[in-house]
């Protein structure tokens, strides 16, 4: 417990010493239009909160990420098992998974605009696909790490394959579950936004573009502080979740 509070004042202190000095460089050199300050960032978040300017941006790009979260979190739960469970599952799907891990997700944006229009559908494809692939891997690297030598009494005892998967395999892979789910935030931040980057009306990447075509930095830090908020409210809580509900998720 106390090293934990020592590590949250260190940080505290590194984050006030930045700001600091942030504040110093971009008053004393008169870089306000390409840094702007902590105090013009701060009274923009207040402003745009109380007017609900930002409130409705992050609204849309939160509701992309939970919807495209949801979604890309049962698919990639789902295959990273079926792959270890399901040998011709492996064999047919692993080269499209792999090819989606070497390329960058926004590269397959423009298809997903052409399958899903430019709507609510594109962004949340685009985010449940750059989830799924995030999951999955974790998941699968999870399950080649257990020898079927582990779970030989089980199979001793007369265990089916499934009994098998429900009953050890998920519960020995919890660790890698959790991290593919909480890598998975990160993703589904980037899909959301690179979705909105293409096209928009709304959201915390549309906010950032626009802002950024009006020269106007304080705007663009503004709606990156917003997106570092979001992520970071979602990692907490599921990692909250994941720790509370350990037992019950890993079938223990």
């Amino acid at each position: 417990m106390a090293k934990t509070l020592s590590i949250s004042y260190v940080t505290l202190a590194k984050t006030l010493a930045f700001v600091a000095l942030w504040q110093s460089v971009s008053t004393r050199f008169s870089l306000q239009f390409y840094l702007s300050s902590p105090k013009e960032v701060c009274l923009y978040l207040f402003s745009g909160i109380a007017g609900g300017n930002l409130l409705k941006h992050t609204l849309t790009t939160g509701t992309e990420v939970v919807i495209g979260l949801f979604l890309g979190l049962c698919a990639g739960i789902t295959l990273g098992f079926l792959f270890w469970y399901s040998r011709l599952a492996q064999q047919i799907l692993q080269p499209v998974v792999s090819f989606l891990q070497i390329l960058p997700i926004f590269l397959f944006a423009p298809l997903v605009v052409l399958w899903f229009g430019v709507g609510l559908k594109m962004k949340v494809a685009i985010v449940s696909l750059a989830v799924s692939v995030t999951v999955l891997t974790q998941i699968y690297e999870g399950t080649k790490t257990i020898r079927p030598s582990e779970y030989f009494v089980l199979q001793t005892f007369g265990a089916s394959k499934a009994q098998v998967l429900r009953y050890f395999i998920i519960p020995a892979t919890f660790a890698w579950v959790r991290v593919g789910v909480l890598a998975s935030v990160q993703a589904a931040i980037l899909g959301a936004v690179i979705g909105e980057f293409i096209t928009a009306n709304s959201g915390l990447g549309y906010h950032i573009v626009r802002q950024a075509s009006l020269y106007n930095s304080t705007g663009v830090i503004g709606g990156a502080v917003m997106l570092v908020i979001l992520s970071y409210s979602f990692y907490w809580m599921i990692d909250y979740v994941l720790n509370l509900n350990r037992s019950n998720l890993s079938f223990y």
